[in-house]
């Protein structure tokens, strides 16, 4: 939809990213990861709400946040829950830890 809003975790609930945001973010992370990959483990879907919870794996052939590119597979636990009304998407919602992902990208060569 025209006022679509991505809600990410912040320090103080969820923040809203404007589509142009989010598409911003799209492109640095598929830079980092061409290869990314989300695979549904689970969808519920209850009235205008359609919830997700998915595992994403990826090659890291590019820098997501200034870090030496590792060539490391990682894995990401995703949650994201859409809103659709008319249908057309003008909401979500996502819960990422990216600790384990930067966990992996920063460890030591071995």
């Amino acid at each position: 939809g025209p006022d679509y809003k991505h809600y990410v975790v912040s320090a103080d609930g969820f923040k809203p990213l404007s589509w142009e945001a989010f598409k911003r973010g799209n492109s640095a992370a598929r830079k980092a990861f061409p290869d990314w990959k989300s695979t549904p483990v689970r969808i519920v879907a209850d009235g205008m709400f359609v919830s997700l919870t998915m595992i994403g794996t990826g090659t890291h052939r590019g820098s997501l946040s200034g870090e030496p590119v590792t060539g490391r597979v990682v894995t990401l636990p995703i949650a994201i829950t859409h809103e659709v009304r008319d249908g057309k998407l003008v909401a979500d919602w996502e819960v990422t830890n990216t600790e384990p992902l930067m966990r992996v990208l920063s460890a030591p060569k071995s």
